[in-house]
């Protein structure tokens, strides 16, 4: 393993909470299978709003109302949940994700971001979000909130909803995707998320 993933990898799964609440936490969007992962950070998250993707069901994400349903049965304000738009005609998957909640930052003026997704998908998204950040030039601090973890050997449904495997096997795709990305072009590299790291604790 690139020795520069493998420290940005340790430091966006324990990564230092920010000194004061955040102004908003984002729900990366997820399958039933692992949704009660990232509901589970959200209950610790002490950030402002909790912020979630405003669509119907698609790609396997149970929709916006869904979730605000669920996160108001668990306890939460209902204030503080607020719809991320999201175009109908775009494919849903974490750059496009990315780049609908950056709009809402910006359009927001919010400065401080939690990201949170279920463990193995933690790194991508949260290096996605970074990605967009950096292209769009936004003064954001985010930092990284990993959902709770499940059962690694279980199996779960992940990535629109078409991928099937163990929640360990997860973690093999996600790293195959990050590559695969980033020789894309579409995700930054790792160090240049580890530089961005730098400067927002700096």
């Amino acid at each position: 393993m690139n020795e520069h993933l493998a420290e940005l990898l340790f430091r966006i799964l324990s990564d230092p909470r920010s000194a004061a609440p955040p102004d908003a936490a984002y729900l990366f969007g997820q399958t039933i299978d692992n949704q009660e992962s990232s509901f589970a950070a959200a209950t610790r998250s002490e950030a402002i709003d909790l912020l979630l993707l405003d669509t119907e069901p698609r790609s396997g994400y149970p929709g916006f109302q869904a979730w605000r349903g669920e996160l108001l049965k668990s306890g939460f304000n209902a204030n503080r949940i607020q719809p991320v738009p999201m175009p109908d005609d775009l494919v849903l998957n974490s750059r496009t994700e990315s780049i609908a909640l950056m709009e809402y930052c910006r359009a927001e003026e919010i400065r401080t971001l939690e990201i949170i997704a279920p463990p193995f998908h933690q790194p991508r998204a949260f290096m996605t979000a970074v990605t967009i950040a950096l292209e769009e030039n936004l003064d954001l601090a985010i930092h990284s909130r990993p959902g709770k973890a499940f059962c690694w050997s279980a199996v779960a449904t992940h990535s629109q909803g078409e991928l099937e495997a163990t929640r360990a096997g997860l973690i093999h795709t996600e790293l195959e995707r990050i590559e695969i990305y980033q020789a894309k072009g579409d995700l930054a590299s790792n160090e240049a998320v580890l530089d961005y790291l730098n400067r927002r604790d700096g």
